[in-house]
Protein backbone atom coordinates (compact mmCIF):
# COMPACT_ATOMS: atom_id res chain seq x y z
CA UNK A 1 0.00 0.00 0.00
CA UNK A 2 1.73 3.70 -0.60
CA UNK A 3 1.96 5.92 1.65
CA UNK A 4 1.52 9.66 2.13
CA UNK A 5 4.22 11.81 2.13
CA UNK A 6 3.46 11.96 6.45
CA UNK A 7 2.96 8.49 7.31
CA UNK A 8 6.61 7.73 5.95
CA UNK A 9 9.30 6.51 8.25
CA UNK A 10 12.53 8.94 7.73
CA UNK A 11 14.11 6.53 5.37
CA UNK A 12 10.91 6.02 3.12
CA UNK A 13 10.52 9.71 2.99
CA UNK A 14 14.16 10.14 1.77
CA UNK A 15 13.88 7.87 -0.69
CA UNK A 16 10.41 9.19 -1.98
CA UNK A 17 12.09 12.81 -1.89
CA UNK A 18 15.10 11.76 -4.41
CA UNK A 19 12.35 10.43 -6.58
CA UNK A 20 11.43 13.77 -6.68
CA UNK A 21 14.36 16.05 -7.22
CA UNK A 22 15.41 13.32 -10.16
CA UNK A 23 11.84 14.54 -11.65
CA UNK A 24 12.57 18.27 -11.14
CA UNK A 25 14.71 18.33 -14.70
CA UNK A 26 11.38 16.15 -16.68
CA UNK A 27 8.74 18.18 -14.88
CA UNK A 28 10.29 21.06 -16.35
CA UNK A 29 10.95 19.76 -19.45
CA UNK A 30 6.91 18.80 -19.82
CA UNK A 31 6.08 22.01 -19.23
CA UNK A 32 8.25 23.68 -21.80
CA UNK A 33 7.09 20.94 -24.30
CA UNK A 34 3.25 21.82 -23.83
CA UNK A 35 3.56 25.53 -24.34
CA UNK A 36 5.45 25.29 -27.13
CA UNK A 37 3.05 22.76 -28.65
CA UNK A 38 0.30 25.76 -27.78
CA UNK A 39 2.67 28.15 -30.36
CA UNK A 40 3.89 29.89 -27.17
CA UNK A 41 7.49 30.54 -26.71
CA UNK A 42 8.90 28.99 -23.85
CA UNK A 43 12.25 31.05 -23.54
CA UNK A 44 10.83 34.08 -23.80
CA UNK A 45 7.50 33.17 -21.19
CA UNK A 46 9.79 31.18 -18.71
CA UNK A 47 12.60 33.97 -18.03
CA UNK A 48 12.88 33.38 -14.87
CA UNK A 49 11.39 36.51 -13.03
CA UNK A 50 8.61 36.20 -10.38
CA UNK A 51 6.92 38.40 -13.26
CA UNK A 52 6.55 35.81 -16.13
CA UNK A 53 4.23 33.70 -13.50
CA UNK A 54 1.59 35.87 -14.02
CA UNK A 55 1.15 35.09 -17.96
CA UNK A 56 2.20 31.63 -17.37
CA UNK A 57 -0.81 31.15 -14.30
CA UNK A 58 -3.17 33.11 -17.03
CA UNK A 59 -2.19 30.00 -19.44
CA UNK A 60 -2.25 27.24 -17.35
CA UNK A 61 -5.65 27.95 -16.73
CA UNK A 62 -7.21 28.27 -19.88
CA UNK A 63 -5.27 24.12 -19.95
CA UNK A 64 -7.30 22.89 -16.91
CA UNK A 65 -10.83 22.86 -17.97
CA UNK A 66 -13.08 23.36 -14.99
CA UNK A 67 -15.88 20.33 -14.84
CA UNK A 68 -17.93 18.50 -11.82
CA UNK A 69 -16.31 16.19 -9.55
CA UNK A 70 -14.53 13.23 -11.54
CA UNK A 71 -14.44 9.75 -10.20
CA UNK A 72 -11.40 9.10 -8.68
CA UNK A 73 -8.33 7.94 -10.17
CA UNK A 74 -4.99 6.17 -8.29
CA UNK A 75 -2.27 8.10 -8.34
CA UNK A 76 -0.24 4.72 -7.41
CA UNK A 77 0.24 3.63 -11.33
CA UNK A 78 2.39 4.57 -13.35
CA UNK A 79 0.11 5.50 -16.76
CA UNK A 80 -3.41 6.47 -16.60
CA UNK A 81 -4.93 6.83 -19.74
CA UNK A 82 -1.92 6.83 -21.80
CA UNK A 83 -0.43 9.82 -19.52
CA UNK A 84 2.47 9.06 -17.09
CA UNK A 85 2.01 9.79 -13.41
CA UNK A 86 4.74 11.68 -11.61
CA UNK A 87 6.02 8.92 -8.72
CA UNK A 88 6.16 11.39 -6.02
CA UNK A 89 2.82 12.36 -6.65
CA UNK A 90 0.98 9.21 -5.04
CA UNK A 91 2.52 10.32 -1.98
CA UNK A 92 1.29 13.33 -1.72
CA UNK A 93 -2.39 12.40 -3.14
CA UNK A 94 -3.49 8.98 -3.40
CA UNK A 95 -6.80 9.46 -5.06
CA UNK A 96 -7.09 12.63 -7.21
CA UNK A 97 -10.47 13.52 -8.19
CA UNK A 98 -10.46 16.86 -9.90
CA UNK A 99 -7.60 16.81 -11.77
CA UNK A 100 -6.67 14.41 -14.75
CA UNK A 101 -3.07 13.15 -15.26
CA UNK A 102 -2.15 15.04 -17.97
CA UNK A 103 -3.19 18.09 -15.66
CA UNK A 104 -1.22 16.68 -12.47
CA UNK A 105 1.79 16.57 -15.33
CA UNK A 106 0.98 20.51 -16.27
CA UNK A 107 1.02 21.81 -12.43
CA UNK A 108 4.07 19.76 -11.39
CA UNK A 109 6.02 21.44 -14.05
CA UNK A 110 4.67 24.76 -12.76
CA UNK A 111 6.14 23.73 -9.10
CA UNK A 112 9.55 22.85 -11.05
CA UNK A 113 9.46 26.65 -12.29
CA UNK A 114 8.52 28.06 -9.51
CA UNK A 115 11.32 26.05 -7.45
CA UNK A 116 13.88 27.86 -9.83
CA UNK A 117 12.43 30.97 -9.38
CA UNK A 118 13.34 30.99 -5.70
CA UNK A 119 16.06 29.56 -5.56
CA UNK A 120 17.63 31.90 -8.52
CA UNK A 121 16.18 35.07 -6.28
CA UNK A 122 17.32 33.26 -2.88
CA UNK A 123 20.67 32.61 -1.45
CA UNK A 124 20.64 29.22 -0.05
CA UNK A 125 17.18 28.23 -0.60
CA UNK A 126 16.56 24.35 -1.91
CA UNK A 127 14.20 21.92 -2.05
CA UNK A 128 14.32 19.82 1.17
CA UNK A 129 11.95 17.29 3.02
CA UNK A 130 9.72 19.02 5.08
CA UNK A 131 9.95 18.54 9.29
CA UNK A 132 8.50 19.61 11.94
CA UNK A 133 8.55 18.29 15.41
CA UNK A 134 4.84 17.95 15.63
CA UNK A 135 4.62 14.85 13.89
CA UNK A 136 1.39 16.03 11.97
CA UNK A 137 2.45 18.92 10.19
CA UNK A 138 0.46 19.32 7.21
CA UNK A 139 4.00 19.21 5.05
CA UNK A 140 5.75 17.02 7.29
CA UNK A 141 8.08 14.48 4.77
CA UNK A 142 6.78 16.39 1.34
CA UNK A 143 9.14 18.34 -0.57
CA UNK A 144 9.26 21.70 0.15
CA UNK A 145 11.66 24.51 -0.60
CA UNK A 146 13.62 26.08 2.45
CA UNK A 147 16.06 28.38 3.66
CA UNK A 148 17.61 27.86 7.52
CA UNK A 149 14.43 27.05 9.30
CA UNK A 150 11.86 28.67 7.16
CA UNK A 151 10.08 25.97 4.78
CA UNK A 152 7.47 26.85 1.92
CA UNK A 153 5.05 23.95 1.02
CA UNK A 154 4.93 24.96 -2.72
CA UNK A 155 3.66 21.46 -3.69
CA UNK A 156 0.31 21.96 -1.46
CA UNK A 157 -0.46 25.08 -2.79
CA UNK A 158 0.46 25.49 -6.48
CA UNK A 159 -1.83 22.03 -6.64
CA UNK A 160 -4.51 23.59 -3.95
CA UNK A 161 -4.83 26.41 -6.40
CA UNK A 162 -5.33 24.30 -9.38
CA UNK A 163 -7.80 22.28 -7.99
CA UNK A 164 -10.07 25.55 -6.95
CA UNK A 165 -9.74 26.61 -10.21
CA UNK A 166 -11.28 23.88 -11.30
CA UNK A 167 -13.76 23.88 -8.80
CA UNK A 168 -14.82 27.39 -8.94
CA UNK A 169 -13.50 29.44 -12.02
CA UNK A 170 -11.79 32.41 -11.24
CA UNK A 171 -10.96 31.61 -7.91
CA UNK A 172 -7.60 31.97 -8.69
CA UNK A 173 -6.70 35.74 -10.40
CA UNK A 174 -3.80 35.59 -13.14
CA UNK A 175 -1.30 37.68 -10.66
CA UNK A 176 -2.31 35.19 -7.69
CA UNK A 177 0.93 32.57 -8.09
CA UNK A 178 2.79 35.48 -8.84
CA UNK A 179 1.89 37.39 -5.78
CA UNK A 180 2.63 34.06 -3.56
CA UNK A 181 5.98 33.53 -5.18
CA UNK A 182 7.02 36.77 -4.26
CA UNK A 183 5.75 36.24 -0.56
CA UNK A 184 7.63 33.17 -0.23
CA UNK A 185 10.84 34.36 -1.76
CA UNK A 186 10.96 37.70 1.13
CA UNK A 187 9.82 35.34 3.59
CA UNK A 188 12.75 32.88 2.69
CA UNK A 189 15.07 36.03 2.66
CA UNK A 190 14.34 36.85 6.45
CA UNK A 191 15.37 33.35 7.00
CA UNK A 192 13.68 32.46 10.38
CA UNK A 193 11.13 35.10 11.00
CA UNK A 194 9.77 35.36 14.45
CA UNK A 195 6.25 33.27 14.51
CA UNK A 196 2.92 35.25 14.54
CA UNK A 197 0.77 34.71 17.71
CA UNK A 198 -2.66 34.49 17.79
CA UNK A 199 -4.21 36.07 21.24
CA UNK A 200 -6.46 33.29 22.06
CA UNK A 201 -9.99 35.42 22.00
CA UNK A 202 -8.87 36.20 18.46
CA UNK A 203 -8.65 32.13 17.16
CA UNK A 204 -12.29 31.81 15.97
CA UNK A 205 -12.33 35.14 14.71
CA UNK A 206 -9.54 34.33 12.54
CA UNK A 207 -10.73 30.72 11.28
CA UNK A 208 -14.24 32.82 10.43
CA UNK A 209 -12.10 34.35 7.93
CA UNK A 210 -10.44 31.21 6.51
CA UNK A 211 -13.63 28.62 6.14
CA UNK A 212 -15.80 28.68 3.42
CA UNK A 213 -18.92 26.98 2.47
CA UNK A 214 -20.35 26.72 -1.02
CA UNK A 215 -22.80 24.45 -2.99
CA UNK A 216 -21.44 21.40 -4.41
CA UNK A 217 -21.83 19.85 -7.48
CA UNK A 218 -24.93 18.18 -6.47
CA UNK A 219 -27.81 18.67 -4.82
CA UNK A 220 -27.73 17.91 -1.21
CA UNK A 221 -24.06 18.26 -1.22
CA UNK A 222 -22.04 21.20 0.34
CA UNK A 223 -18.66 21.89 -0.06
CA UNK A 224 -16.59 23.44 2.95
CA UNK A 225 -12.89 25.35 2.35
CA UNK A 226 -10.67 25.02 4.74
CA UNK A 227 -7.69 27.54 3.30
CA UNK A 228 -3.81 26.58 4.36
CA UNK A 229 -3.85 28.85 7.47
CA UNK A 230 -6.30 26.49 9.32
CA UNK A 231 -4.39 23.99 9.14
CA UNK A 232 -1.41 26.60 11.00
CA UNK A 233 -3.63 27.90 13.64
CA UNK A 234 -5.26 24.37 14.70
CA UNK A 235 -3.41 21.41 13.40
CA UNK A 236 -4.51 18.57 11.65
CA UNK A 237 -5.59 16.45 14.45
CA UNK A 238 -8.54 19.30 14.58
CA UNK A 239 -9.49 19.26 11.20
CA UNK A 240 -9.22 15.59 10.65
CA UNK A 241 -12.00 14.50 13.73
CA UNK A 242 -14.45 16.75 11.36
CA UNK A 243 -15.95 14.31 8.76
CA UNK A 244 -16.22 12.09 12.35
CA UNK A 245 -17.69 14.76 14.02
CA UNK A 246 -20.02 16.33 11.60
CA UNK A 247 -22.63 13.64 10.95
CA UNK A 248 -25.59 14.28 13.04
CA UNK A 249 -25.26 17.68 13.46
CA UNK A 250 -26.65 20.76 12.00
CA UNK A 251 -28.23 18.75 9.58
CA UNK A 252 -25.39 16.81 8.12
CA UNK A 253 -26.05 13.58 7.02
CA UNK A 254 -22.24 12.58 5.56
CA UNK A 255 -18.75 14.10 5.43
CA UNK A 256 -15.48 13.10 3.68
CA UNK A 257 -12.38 14.40 2.64
CA UNK A 258 -11.43 15.29 -1.15
CA UNK A 259 -8.20 16.75 -0.44
CA UNK A 260 -6.71 18.32 2.05
CA UNK A 261 -8.65 21.47 1.68
CA UNK A 262 -11.86 20.66 0.63
CA UNK A 263 -14.62 18.50 3.25
CA UNK A 264 -17.36 17.32 1.05
CA UNK A 265 -20.93 17.20 3.12
CA UNK A 266 -24.00 15.76 2.55
CA UNK A 267 -27.50 16.66 4.20
CA UNK A 268 -30.60 19.37 4.43
CA UNK A 269 -27.60 22.42 5.19
CA UNK A 270 -28.16 26.17 6.21
CA UNK A 271 -24.44 27.42 5.54
CA UNK A 272 -24.42 29.62 8.00
CA UNK A 273 -25.20 27.35 10.53
CA UNK A 274 -22.72 25.06 9.39
CA UNK A 275 -19.78 27.37 8.72
CA UNK A 276 -20.50 28.77 12.32
CA UNK A 277 -20.16 25.06 13.67
CA UNK A 278 -17.25 23.86 11.86
CA UNK A 279 -15.23 27.08 13.53
CA UNK A 280 -16.70 26.53 17.02
CA UNK A 281 -15.72 23.09 16.79
CA UNK A 282 -12.29 23.37 15.83
CA UNK A 283 -11.69 26.04 18.03
CA UNK A 284 -12.56 23.15 20.50
CA UNK A 285 -10.40 20.64 19.48
CA UNK A 286 -7.92 23.01 19.35
CA UNK A 287 -8.39 23.47 22.44
CA UNK A 288 -9.20 27.27 22.14
CA UNK A 289 -5.79 28.48 21.32
CA UNK A 290 -3.70 28.36 18.32
CA UNK A 291 -0.85 25.57 17.54
CA UNK A 292 2.77 26.55 17.55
Amino acid sequence: MTKRFDEMTPAEADQAFAGFLDQRPKALAYLRQRLAAAGQEPDELLDGSVASLEPLWAWVKRQLPPGPRQEGWRTDTDQVDGQAVPGWYRHEMPEERRLSPDSVRLVDGVVSYVGEIVMAAVAGARWQRGYHPVRRWVDQNSPVLAREDEQVGVIRMVFGMARRHVREPGSSPDRKLRDLVQGWVNVLRQAAPAPVEIEQPALDVALDAEVSVERGDVAGEWIVGLDDDVWVLVGDAAIERLAVALPGHVGVTEAEFEDREILIVRGRVDPDRLKRWVVAELTRSAGGSARD
